[in-house]
């Protein structure tokens, strides 16, 4: 039932109409809860303890670019004294008009509008009909919204994208149906909770899906978010990755042995030339062997070097590639080098 669930689909849909009358309804369940019990005797089977299932499901309806607070935010902003742009002061008299500080019970759903200038990743884009283009582009008009739930940390359930000059919405992952297709969120903590999850469309008769020859979306849209995901639950842990629009490349290098050489006493020199648009992160472009004797027709070494580059992910490496140089000395008595 909980097995591992692919990548998403990407809805795509074409409006007959304005996105602002669009509204979708976003459904959330909690299906178990899961708490590890401490293992104290090795004769003792570690068992989790299964909490009582809640079949409660949190309903809310959403229209387009609709701002739905997060407990956090209605405590931040609900204190005057945080609020100084005219955003923040908007918010402000937002809650305290309709009195959400006032509210026992708050749901854990929340959204992130474009007016909040919340993404994922800036490399956050689609496929439009074999054009690559990105989705904070203002030549195409694009405006984002994201669903979130606060499930002790704040968790993405549905990223959507309005591109207005073709007027098309991006929607991922795309409409379901709880009971028959339910999207799962499955947490890890103290405890370990599983949540149901899915998105309803309340304006059926209002858009249409695009058709091959309309709009064809590839599932690079689909893999970008993923990872975007990814790269958001491992900087949690302090995982460094690359820069927006950069590649790293680990360069290892192993001299095990030589053979043919003249003299006794060898050793080896090298150096990395590396390409103009390459930035090293880690490691050094020069470095030499320890000298060593022939030992049955070979001078042996094990000699190990390691590098990490750093360079733009259009960079053709055919054209400007690393290359290594090797220089074979011989020391004498007397600590001289020859060539």
């Amino acid at each position: 039932m909980f097995s591992s669930q692919n990548t998403f689909k990407t809805g795509v849909y074409r409006a007959n109409g304005s996105v602002a009358n669009w509204k979708f309804r976003i459904t959330l369940k909690k299906i178990y809860s899961l708490i590890e019990i401490p293992r104290f005797d090795s004769s003792i089977d570690e068992e989790p303890l299964e909490e009582p299932s809640n079949s409660e499901e949190e309903h809310l309806d959403i229209a387009w670019q609709e701002k739905v607070f997060s407990k956090s935010e209605i405590d931040y902003y609900s204190a005057r004294d945080n609020c100084h742009t005219e955003l923040q002061n908007a918010y402000y008299h937002k809650i305290k008009s309709s009195r959400l500080t006032e509210q026992k019970s708050r749901g854990k759903i929340f959204t992130y509008t474009a007016a909040d200038n919340f993404a994922l990743d800036e490399e956050l884009c689609a496929t439009i009909g074999n054009k690559t283009v990105h989705l904070d582009d203002e030549k195409l008009n694009m405006e984002t919204m994201f669903v979130m739930a606060d499930l002790d940390t704040e968790e993405l359930l549905f990223s959507l994208a309005w591109n207005s000059t073709e007027n098309v919405l991006f929607v991922y992952p795309d409409f379901n149906c709880m009971k028959i297709n339910p999207y799962y969120k499955e947490i890890q903590g103290d405890s370990r909770q599983m949540y149901h999850f899915g998105i309803k469309n309340l304006s059926f008769k209002k858009w249409i899906t695009c058709s091959q020859e309309t709009v064809e979306i590839r599932d690079v849209f689909a893999s970008k978010i993923t990872r975007f995901n990814i790269r958001d639950k491992l900087s949690k842990d302090n995982f460094e990755y690359p820069e927006n629009h950069q590649v790293q490349f680990l360069i290892l290098l192993e001299i095990i042995s030589g053979t043919g050489f003249s003299y006794s006493d060898i050793f080896i020199r090298y150096r990395l030339d590396i390409p103009s648009a390459a930035k090293m992160i880690a490691g050094f472009v020069d470095g030499s062997t320890h000298s060593t004797k022939q030992c049955k027709g070979r001078w042996l070494y094990g000699h190990c070097h390691e590098i990490t580059l750093q360079l733009p992910e259009n960079h053709k490496t055919s054209d400007d590639c690393v290359r290594i140089y090797f220089d074979i000395i011989s020391t004498d008595s007397w600590k001289r080098e020859l060539l």
